[in-house]
C-alpha cells in the first residue's frame, strides 16, 4: 500500500494478479466481473503488444533508417533500442489497422487504446504516424501499457498533418493506461531506485 500508494483493496488485487491467485469473490456475480476484466485486460494488453512488436520491425527495416539516425544522434544507442523494446510508426495512415487485421484483432479494442481513430465517413487509421515510439511499460507485469510517439523528420511542420500534430502525441487513457499514474522507465528504473535511494525526473522520453 505504501510503495504503489494503493488502497488494502487495490494491494490485495494487485499482489493476487502478480502471483495468479483466484481471490474468491463475494458473489457469483462478482466473480464473472472479476473473470470478463481480467480477459478484456488480457486482450487489449496483447493488441498493445502486437502494436509494439510491429513498431520495432518497422524501426529496424530499411525503413527505419533515419529514424535510427536520429537516435544514435541522440546518444541512444542500438542496445538502449533493444533493451526498451523502441520502435517507429510509418509514415503512412493504414499500416498498423492492417497489420492487427491480419492478424485479427478487434479494431475497436485498437480504437479503445488509442492506436487507431475513426474517420468521419467511416473506416479507421493509424493515429501514430512518421513518429518514433516509445512503449510504457508496467513496473511488474511488463504489459505496454500504452506509448509516447514523437516526431524527427528534420523541416517538418509540428502540425503537419501526415504526422497529426504536436511534437509528441500519448496513448489516451484505457482500461491499460492512465497517464497520471504512470511513469515512463519505471520499469528499468524500480531496482536502481530501491538500490540508490533517489529518483531523477526528466520531462521528455529521450530525456529519460
Amino acid at each position: 500500500m505504501k510503495i504503489r500508494n494503493f488502497t488494502f483493496a487495490e494491494a490485495v488485487h494487485h499482489l493476487a494478479e502478480e502471483n495468479n491467485i483466484m481471490i474468491e469473490p463475494d458473489s457469483n456475480r462478482d466473480a464473472d466481473q472479476w473473470r470478463k476484466s481480467q480477459t478484456e485486460r488480457a486482450e487489449l494488453a496483447s493488441i498493445n503488444r502486437a502494436a509494439a512488436l510491429y513498431y520495432r520491425s518497422i524501426l529496424q527495416s530499411e525503413q527505419g533508417k533515419e529514424a535510427r539516425e536520429y537516435l544514435y544522434a541522440r546518444d541512444i544507442t542500438q542496445d538502449w533500442v533493444d533493451r526498451l523494446g523502441l520502435g517507429l510508426a510509418p509514415a503512412e495512415w493504414s499500416g498498423l489497422a492492417d497489420h492487427l487485421r491480419s492478424q485479427e484483432f478487434d479494431v475497436k479494442k485498437a480504437i479503445a487504446l488509442g492506436l487507431l481513430a475513426e474517420k468521419s465517413g467511416g473506416g479507421v487509421y493509424d493515429r501514430f504516424r512518421a513518429r518514433i515510439m516509445f512503449p510504457i511499460v508496467s513496473p511488474h507485469k511488463k504489459e505496454v501499457l500504452g506509448f509516447g510517439g514523437r516526431i524527427y523528420l528534420e523541416g517538418v511542420a509540428e502540425d503537419d498533418s501526415l504526422r497529426g500534430g504536436a511534437k509528441y502525441i500519448n496513448s489516451p487513457a484505457s482500461a491499460l493506461f492512465d497517464k497520471s499514474k504512470t511513469f515512463y522507465l519505471i520499469n528499468a528504473a524500480m531496482e536502481p531506485v530501491r538500490k540508490h535511494r533517489r529518483v531523477i525526473l526528466v520531462e521528455g522520453y529521450t530525456d529519460a
